[in-house]
């Protein structure tokens, strides 16, 4: 079968690209490493598969992928869905100071904020309800707060 495109990773970006490009009558193929978890799949306790390994996936084929690099470490998502796996369904608008330094210029904190109510309404973004946030949460909203990292978004934010 021939594709008009080929996507590398079926992330947010490669399944948010995928869809357009078929939206628009594309013949699409998306690839992915790692398998697609279930609800009933997916790891929960600590003898579950996590751990993803580029050397032996035979034998670490979990759903996390964690790199280290000097002065940085990043976990990437492992199977269908990629990062959307480790997601953790938190959706905050940086702050204007995050575009001061290390951006292009035409990337600025103005220029996303289109971007970011399309997002916020395709993804129907609510926030959390006060008495469902868990304790880290709570831990992580307060110390956003007193390092001013959130950006209002009344009705939108979850957090």
């Amino acid at each position: 079968m021939d594709f008009d495109v080929i996507v590398i990773g079926s992330g947010f970006g490669g399944a948010i690209t995928g869809c357009r490009l078929a939206q628009k009558n594309k013949k699409v193929l998306i690839l992915e490493r790692g398998k697609e978890w279930t609800k009933d799949t997916y790891p929960r306790n600590i003898e579950d598969e996590w751990i993803w390994s580029n050397t032996s996936p035979e034998k670490y084929h979990g759903w996390t992928d964690l790199r280290t690099f000097k002065g940085m470490a990043v976990i990437t998502g492992a199977g269908v869905g990629s990062g959307s796996l480790i997601y953790a369904n938190v959706s905050a608008i940086p702050p204007k100071s995050v575009f001061q330094a290390g951006w292009p210029p035409e990337i600025t904190y103005d220029e996303m904020q289109p971007y970011y109510s399309t997002v916020g309404d395709v993804l129907d973004l609510q926030e959390v309800p006060a008495k469902q946030r868990s304790p880290r949460v709570q831990l992580m909203q307060e110390g956003a707060a007193k390092l001013g990292q959130v950006s209002p978004r009344p009705g939108r934010r979850v957090l």
